[in-house]
């Protein structure tokens, strides 16, 4: 039975809002809109190019940012702003019918992440919750918890973890919702790129 590894922010929370009012916050000279923002997020302009190029921060002030970031990000208070995808939740109950699931996210707080899964009502859709916390890479993660397969799949919005697929030797899903556009995802080759969360329903993967 294939198993599926999804990614978390992007692929199946919308962490947008989240993530563009910490950086107001951060940011007092920002003036983009929420839509100009990740209209230049999503040509993967990383944080530090955004802040060099539009507002002229330097190294110091970069570096600090992005401390004040890393520190604030899963704050339980910012990340009850989260919601699901647009139609996920039953996207992810039939996959659960026929398929074994997974969260591999590079979220830090283990205990909060397991807790806003919970609350969203997708613990038990999930074998394991596997969480990084930013001291191992997603990769080494699943090796030493869950023996692969070239039958199984990693679904994300990450150019990283369509890498970190061809790795492990599994398949890619790259979802063009998320945090990267259609054509900075196609860069990456995944095995498939879908532009709606119900298209996972209609593939035949044990077929692939």
């Amino acid at each position: 039975m294939p198993k599926f590894f999804f990614d978390l922010d992007g692929t199946i929370i919308n962490s947008q809002e989240r993530l563009y009012k910490l950086f107001c916050e951060l940011c007092p000279e920002n003036r983009f809109s929420y839509t100009e923002y990740w209209e230049i997020k999503r040509t993967h302009c990383t944080q530090k190019d955004l802040l060099k190029r539009y507002f002229g921060y330097n190294e110091t002030q970069i570096v600090n940012f992005n401390i004040k970031f890393k520190e604030m990000v899963e704050e339980e208070y910012r990340l009850a702003q989260d919601v699901p995808i647009y139609g996920v939740s039953d996207v992810l109950f039939y996959l659960h019918q026929k398929y074994r699931l997974f969260i591999v996210t590079n979220r830090q707080n283990r205990h909060l992440t397991i807790q806003q899964i919970s609350r969203l009502g997708w613990f038990s859709l999930f074998e394991k919750i596997l969480v990084t916390e930013q001291k191992i890479s997603k990769e080494d993660l699943i090796l030493n918890n869950i023996t692969t397969s070239s039958n199984d799949w990693m679904v994300s919005d990450t150019g990283e973890d369509i890498k970190t697929a061809k790795k492990l030797g599994i398949k890619s899903i790259a979802v063009t919702w998320g945090i990267l556009n259609k054509n900075v995802l196609e860069g990456y080759s995944p095995d498939l790129l879908i532009d709606d969360v119900n298209e996972l329903k209609n593939i035949r993967f044990n077929e692939c």
